[in-house]
């Protein structure tokens, strides 16, 4: 059976009719995260990859022919298995838990490290660097921005706050404590209690 199609601004070009293994590109796509982790963007290399996932150069060539392709497939694919909780309608649960999603997204093994490299080093290419912002950044940014925007609208949350900022505050605020912390990727219960009560003063509509 077809594996479903590599979400990626870019066709991915392959042999027509060419058969492809989920597992294989399951494999393949972690390596390429690993990858991303150890050697950031710069040196990412199809052949490292090929060698990490134990397949033939040609198996990852023939799915991913640019070394772009494989990247962005890998970085869209970083996410999956990380659901945005649905919001209940309670200010103070809701961001509980928006905050305790983007931890676990940075707790993973390499999760981390790969947001990391990937934030620094597509900065030397200006192209990736713009796809980068705008499919990952930006896309991270929106999801607490949604969540505010749902309390804005429910009256739930302050109408006049600005939901952006404080959705860049929830989410480079965690980022920022997972890079800070020790073992890096956690984030401290004191942090997250911290970040919660801000939150909450400048959200809450009695505040």
């Amino acid at each position: 059976m077809a594996a479903a199609p590599v979400r990626s601004d870019d066709d991915v070009r392959r042999s027509p009719g060419r058969p492809r293994a989920a597992a294989v590109d399951a494999r393949i796509m972690r390596c390429a995260l690993d990858e991303i982790a150890d050697a950031g963007l710069t040196g990412f290399s199809l052949v490292s990859v090929a060698r990490r996932a134990g397949v033939a150069k040609n198996t990852v060539y023939l799915r991913w022919p640019r070394r772009e392709d494989l990247m962005r497939a890998a970085l869209m694919s970083g996410e999956d298995g990380h659901e945005p909780p649905l919001p209940t309608g309670e200010l103070e649960v809701d961001l509980a838990s928006m905050i305790d999603f983007f931890a676990g997204l940075f707790a993973t093994e390499t999760g981390l490290a790969t947001y990391y490299q990937a934030s620094t080093t597509s900065r030397v290419d200006q192209e990736m660097w713009s796809w980068y912002k705008a499919n990952i950044i930006d896309t991270a940014h929106e999801i607490p921005e949604r969540l505010i925007r749902f309390h804005q609208g429910n009256g739930t949350a302050r109408p006049d706050a600005d939901a952006s900022v404080l959705a860049r505050m929830l989410a480079g605020g965690v980022y920022t404590e997972a890079i800070l912390e020790t073992p890096h990727g956690s984030v401290s219960g004191h942090f997250r209690q911290t970040l919660l009560t801000y939150l909450l003063a400048l959200l809450s509509p009695s505040a």
